[in-house]
């Protein structure tokens, strides 16, 4: 077989032998990608590297000595070496036999009661002592806290803090697990047959599942403290550690909770809310139904006799964590209903997460070339607001984009500033969607052009299909665009912007865009801010078309000297050269 890598041609001989070992055991295999690399990757990702299919069966796959060498190959960064690894590859091969019997000791090591206990009392004590977690239940207290100063009626699940912040604020098993990492003496590792590598968060985990399970005992009950400080230090909702070992009571709240989120009547309120564009963007609409999911909460929780209004939230995020760390699932309870009632937001909203877009006249213009803009026009940038580097834009400019940091205050302003209900052959939409303002500052452009944009492409099936609808009605049917979602993605991965890095970064789906662009058009003598933020068009000027492009720059210089802000970038849709 032939690589790309040059390092792989030293490579292949020790990878061989190293498979030949192993004869492609995939928890070896990933042993072998830990040593190379400092840390473990998870099955899945492992699988997917070399193309292995993990499958849903017991057990994991083996590779193929291709598979391997071709995951390898796929790990290794441009100024990777042969010589940097084979010494390494040929030391896990060497090493094996060691391995293997400090898998087999750690297979059999069997912790005792007294041991799991007193492991429970030290994750306490570390807890307490965490400088990085003092700080973060600092902030989530700080949440809490200014939740009940708000005034806000506390009893009502809109403003619950894990709705108005989100899940997250109450996501404890995430705290919890990041405890047991370093909770292990190097003795008690040695003695556990754990290596340097090993994860020894699962392996405390698994081992002292089944004194968590039994409920009742020394070492359940030190658990349930532990977690019921943690929620009272993060929340203020203190919760007696016994009603987390109360097995009867904590079945009675799931069952509630679980036949409240699984009522017909709940899902299709759910499916309307998302649907619903009147309510907003989408993040506006998720706290709405994250809102709905915290009233069958608290309601399930009251209705068993276990606790009322927000501390129902908290006491099945304590159960939440608890079930994690003791290895227990609940097929159609509660976790099940709400991670479906979760798994619909996302299919709405998230499934297809929309890539920001570069201001760059190449980006636009290839995007409109997709969708169909006509070839009379291209975008081309604006070099300044002077009036000499504005006059070297081909004129009359059809529409001018402008890109400038999209702050918390111009978000607030947008939601409360007048604007025109509507105005006579302008065409307008609302953005609902996180990032897809380039798009629809393109649609706007096109959906203005004098005499109509014409064509046969998306542009123009898009506009003509929407023209008799509200601006909000245009939103939805772009929310549901699949097409296009892919297109505008497509375009934004050519540009600069890390599209690792977004995808990864903040909270999932939220409305946290860094840039916003709005577009400057012409139309029946008057000239036009469309900005999909707000509730509609805004006139800023009057004139002809050949003053669309010098009103636009007066009204962006003059926003950039009150904002004092100068990262603002024009493009300009004008005749094609």
């Amino acid at each position: 077989m032939s690589f790309v890598h040059p390092a792989m041609t030293g490579l292949k001989a020790p990878l061989e032998a190293f498979h030949d070992a192993t004869g492609g055991n995939l928890q070896e295999i990933a042993e072998l990608f830990a040593a190379m690399s400092g840390q473990f990757l998870p099955p899945e990702i492992l699988c997917q590297l070399m193309g292995v299919e993990l499958g849903g069966g017991e057990g994991l796959p083996t590779a193929s000595k291709e598979q391997l060498l071709r995951g390898i190959e796929a790990a290794l960064d441009d100024g990777d070496t042969a010589e940097k690894y084979a010494p390494i590859i040929e030391a896990q091969t060497g090493g094996l036999e060691a391995r293997r019997e400090l898998a087999r000791k750690k297979e059999a090591f069997e912790m005792s009661e007294e041991v799991a206990l007193d492991i429970e009392g030290r994750l306490l004590q570390r807890m307490k002592a965490d400088e990085d977690l003092k700080k973060h239940i600092a902030m989530g207290r700080e949440v809490h806290d200014a939740w009940r100063q708000s005034g806000q009626d506390l009893t009502d699940s809109a403003y619950f803090p894990c709705v108005v912040i989100g899940p997250m604020v109450l996501a404890f098993d995430r705290i919890l697990a990041g405890a047991h990492g370093s909770i292990l003496s190097k003795e008690e590792r040695e003695t556990m047959g754990l290596s340097e590598l090993d994860d020894s968060v699962s392996f405390v985990l698994a081992k002292m599942q089944k004194h968590r399970a039994c409920l009742g005992g020394k070492v359940a009950q030190a658990q349930a403290e532990r977690i019921a400080w943690i929620a009272d230090e993060v929340t203020g909702t203190p919760l007696p550690a016994d009603i987390l070992n109360n097995e009867k009571l904590l079945a009675s709240t799931d069952s509630a909770i679980a036949a409240s989120v699984n009522e017909g009547s709940f899902q299709d309120k759910v499916e309307s809310v998302l649907q619903d564009v009147s309510l907003g963007t989408s993040d506006d609409r998720v706290k709405v139904v994250e809102g709905m999911i915290a009233t069958a909460v608290a309601s399930g929780a009251s209705k068993a006799g276990a606790t009322d209004g927000y501390a129902g939230c908290v006491l099945t995020a304590c159960v939440s964590a608890l079930n994690v760390e003791r290895g227990i699932a609940i097929e159609g309870g509660a976790a099940d209903a709400v991670r479906a009632v979760r798994r619909k937001i996302g299919d709405r909203f998230f499934r297809k997460k929309w890539l920001p877009l570069e201001s760059n006249p190449d980006i636009f213009n290839g995007l409109g070339a997709q969708l169909g803009m006509p070839p009379n026009v291209c975008f081309h940038e604006v070099f300044g607001l002077d009036p000499d580097l504005l006059a070297m834009v081909p004129s009359p400019a059809s529409a001018v984009l402008v890109c400038f940091p999209l702050t918390e205050s111009y978000k607030q302003k947008a939601t409360s500033i007048q604007t025109l209900s509507s105005v006579q052959g302008l065409y307008f939409m609302r953005q609902t969607i996180p990032n897809a303002c380039g798009t629809i500052a393109l649609v706007h452009a096109y959906a203005n052009l004098p005499g109509g944009g014409g064509g046969d492409g998306w542009l123009a099936n898009f506009v003509g299909a929407t023209q008799g609808m509200d601006s909000l009605e245009r939103a939805k049917a772009l929310e549901e665009d699949e097409s296009l979602a892919v297109a505008h993605n497509d375009m934004a991965k050519r540009g600069d912007t890390n599209v690792a890095a977004f995808t990864e970064s903040g909270p999932k789906g939220s409305f946290n865009a860094v840039l916003h662009f709005i577009c400057y058009v012409h139309a029946q003598g008057k000239i036009y801010e469309l900005d999909g933020l707000k509730s509609g068009p805004i006139q800023v000027g009057e004139g002809s078309a050949e003053d669309l492009l010098g009103v636009a720059a007066a009204v962006v210089s003059k926003y950039a000297q009150e904002a004092d802000e100068v990262r603002i970038n024009l493009l300009a849709l004008a005749p094609a050269q």
